[in-house]
């Protein structure tokens, strides 16, 4: 994608990502409820008949399956609110999906933290029978 320099010339982005404008006035439409199956290219030809721009299916980053939910980008709110009317709880790919306009991400929102939390390996080690050792539990010693 193309921006205007200070200049007036047009200038390129680096990345080829859209100007945070171009992000900003995107119409997408949240689908949810996809089968684990479904690709990119699946939900594409599902949506081309809307008017759409590009469509993806969420994969999870560490293993890349599917997170069962995707987004689909179109030319214009009306395609958009078409799908929504044609397609919303409607059984597609064995699985009744769920089609709706996407909310934008508040920038400005606390994302939750992933990650080493205070999952195991934290704290005091556990016995077999899951009591901290030394708990007062029956030992081998009094037995």
């Amino acid at each position: 994608m193309a921006d205007q320099g200070n200049d007036g010339a047009k200038v390129e982005q680096a990345n080829g990502a859209a100007p945070a404008a171009a992000v900003e006035n995107e119409i997408k439409a949240f689908i949810g409820g996809l089968a684990w199956a479904v690709t990119d290219e699946q939900l594409k030809e599902e949506f081309e008949k809307y008017g759409i721009v590009g469509a993806n299916v969420t994969v999870n980053r560490y293993n890349g399956r599917s997170r069962g939910f995707g987004f689909v980008s179109f030319e214009t709110e009306e395609g958009r609110q078409k799908a929504v009317d044609e397609l919303h709880d409607k059984e597609v790919w064995g699985r009744q999906i769920t089609v709706a306009p996407a909310k934008p991400r508040d920038p400005d929102a606390p994302r939750p933290r992933r990650g080493r939390g205070r999952g195991r390996g934290r704290g005091a080690p556990m016995d077999v029978d899951g009591a901290a050792p030394g708990a007062g539990g029956p030992s081998e010693e009094s037995a």
